[in-house]
């Protein structure tokens, strides 16, 4: 079992792996043995897996202080570390509780996986609705086909949880703006309270939840205090944030919603969401680029900055080559999003709620990573500039029809793949569930997940 230093260990027989708070650092307790050596082949097969995990390493530093060599030496550590483990533990099964997205945990995801070794991970989307898989990139296998029944069989009806999303979004067309976005970005302070340094009224609340965070907090403290106070000193980052924040604003105009456009949502980074489930556009740019190089005159893209990111992980070279794309208009950070959604002809993004909040309105979706609605109705999948030119060409030239039946028979499609609980703690804030229902559904899943024969 592998658990990050400031979790705590299970009182059980088990044999225990500590691995670091940060990510991208490499500590662990000895093993007493010399490790096995990597070779050319592995590496090879890890190649894709070496370029995912070196861009993970951003999470924890904002300063660029980490060099192409440097990521690539604690990767390399990393790697032969828990090829070792794998190797020599005889290791079977690979169980996460998220998609692996912390270097660590994603390398060992990867060595298991071209070892042929069985995976089962987690994903929590929203409260109360996770999904459980074997692979990231294909996590509802069979959907299509069970979309195909059900679609003869007429058989519709849903889950507690999945009518829930069906009467808010499609009956009542409610717009519910998600817990974890609420935050304006006025009240954030960036690296120095939200993100990383828990002082605050929001972070008081987690630390009653996820206990053992306090045990890291305090142990961290002299540390993170003298780190943050030179930053502070310095000015350096808090200048920064506050000048590319300024560079954005002076560069937003207001949308015309009477325009034919495409709305593009950003992604919060460094997340998970497009790291690694957003494969190669984790460079969200590259989505614009695609988009404006193909989409005919008079049409635009609408772009808005997602409300709660951290700006020292952006740059004005970033909005600057965004804002010169001949389709693109950047859009106030504040603008309604879900008005930008209703009056688009389609939405754009990696693997967003926005993406969903448009599938249940009806509205033509072009997905750029690796998600459960993947394979919904109107939801078209980009991998290529082939994939955009055809969907496209299919958008504009058939417009879509309002099809609730296709819409509802996915929902019920899901059943087969949804666990209506939560794998985050942070989700039970906003949950039905007591703690020991909540614990009894995630059993029950893994007990289905083990069971299963499928990898």
């Amino acid at each position: 079992m592998i658990y990050e230093e400031e979790k705590i260990p299970l009182r059980v027989e088990t044999k225990y792996y500590a691995c670091a708070v940060l990510s991208h650092e490499y500590i662990y307790e000895p093993l007493g043995v010399e490790l096995l050596p990597l070779d050319s082949d592995l590496l090879k097969r890890l190649s894709d897996c070496e370029a995912v995990a070196l861009k993970m390493m951003e999470r924890d530093e904002i300063r660029g202080e980490w060099s192409y060599d440097k990521r690539k030496e604690v990767y390399l550590r990393h790697l032969r570390y828990w090829n070792h483990v794998i190797e020599t533990e005889q290791i079977k099964l690979f169980v996460s509780s998220n998609i692996p997205h912390v270097v660590y945990d994603y390398i060992i995801y990867c060595l298991c996986r071209v070892k042929g070794i069985r995976t089962v991970l987690f994903y929590q989307f929203q409260p109360g609705l996770s999904f459980s898989m074997s692979d990231w990139k294909d996590p509802t296998p069979g959907i299509r086909e069970r979309i195909a029944a059900l679609s003869c069989s007429g058989e519709m009806a849903l889950s507690p949880r999945l009518e829930h999303e069906w009467q808010m979004n499609v009956v009542n067309r409610i717009s519910e703006i998600p817990f974890y976005m609420l935050t304006p970005p006025n009240q954030q302070i960036n690296e120095f309270s939200k993100g990383r340094f828990p002082f605050f009224k929001s972070r008081m609340k987690n630390l009653l939840i996820k206990p053992w965070r306090l045990v890291l907090f305090v142990w961290n403290l002299r540390q993170r205090l003298n780190q943050y106070y030179s930053l502070l000193k310095e000015h350096y980052l808090l200048d920064r944030s506050e000048k590319i924040n300024d560079y954005y604003r002076n560069l937003c105009v207001s949308p015309d919603l009477s325009q034919k456009f495409i709305y593009f949502p950003l992604h919060l980074q460094p997340e998970l969401s497009t790291s690694p489930m957003a494969g190669v556009y984790v460079d969200q740019l590259l989505i614009a680029q695609l988009m404006s190089a193909y989409l005919p005159e008079g049409y635009y893209i609408y772009v808005k900055e997602h409300p709660n990111q951290n700006m020292l992980y952006r740059s004005e070279d970033f909005y600057k080559t965004l804002s010169s794309l001949k389709s693109v208009k950047i859009v106030p950070r504040s603008y309604d999003t879900f008005k930008l959604i209703d009056n688009s002809f389609a939405v754009a993004t990696c693997t967003g709620t926005a993406g969903w909040e448009a599938f249940l309105k009806a509205k033509s979706v072009f997905l750029f990573g690796y998600t459960f609605y993947q394979n919904a109705p109107n939801v078209f999948p980009v991998r290529s500039k082939e994939d955009f030119e055809k969907a496209l060409r299919d958008i504009l030239s058939y417009p879509r029809k309002e099809d609730w039946t296709s819409i509802r028979a996915f929902l019920k499609a899901l059943d087969t793949h949804a666990v209506y609980g939560n794998i985050d703690p942070d989700y039970m804030q906003n949950s039905e569930l007591s703690w020991k229902q909540n614990s009894s559904i995630i059993i029950e899943s893994l007990k289905k997940s083990l069971s299963a024969d499928y990898r």
